[in-house]
């Protein structure tokens, strides 16, 4: 393994084709568009408090989390921050830089161990002008990211504490609410 200047680690492992190809953006393509996203793809590890990006940080690229959680944020300069959503694996992040600039504007940073593939910036923009079926599969992602967004206004700007925390815990929530049961919640 070696450290980036991040002082990440890099797995010296090429990124599985397998697992790109039940990710859904990738899930129509044929096995040599796999193997070509793979090509410029590569596995980091960040361990928890990491910070993977800055706001104002040139855009790497795609960000998909294989495992672990990854906080998306917004810091001010009092140190109060807006936490835009907490990535879980199957998902992804830093899209919008990847399209709209190439620069941040938000912050992420590992909150436990987190596996993620970074799929890097410019081949990956060129593969996605040559290939409709990956650009639907990302604006699909995208649209979702958008929602969770009008959500997270909405919380913040209709509801109070008590309506803000009863969508986190219903939306955590597995199974029936059956009356003297217990539930861990993960923290937000």
């Amino acid at each position: 393994m070696t450290e980036s200047p991040r002082g990440n680690l890099l797995l010296g492992m090429a990124v599985d084709v397998a697992y790109l190809e039940a990710f859904p953006m990738f899930a129509r393509l044929e096995a040599d568009e796999l193997t070509r996203v793979a090509s410029f793809a590569e596995e980091r590890f960040y361990p928890p408090g990491k910070t993977i990006f800055s706001s104002g940080d040139e855009c790497q690229g795609l960000f998909i989390v294989r495992s672990g959680q990854v906080k998306v944020f917004k810091a001010a300069p009092d140190g109060r921050e807006q936490i835009y959503r907490v990535v879980e694996p199957e998902d992804f992040f830093a899209e919008s830089a990847l399209f709209a600039g190439g620069h941040h504007a938000s912050y992420a940073e590992a909150l436990t161990d987190a596996k993620l593939i970074l799929i890097h910036r410019r081949p990956f923009v060129e593969f996605l002008s040559e290939k409709p079926l990956a650009s639907l599969g990302m604006l699909h992602g995208m649209s979702l990211h958008v929602r969770d967004m009008g959500r997270l206004i909405e919380d913040l700007t209709l509801k109070d504490a008590r309506g803000r925390f009863a969508r986190y815990v219903l939306r955590h929530m597995q199974g029936p609410v059956l009356p003297g049961s217990s539930y861990r919640l993960p923290a937000p």
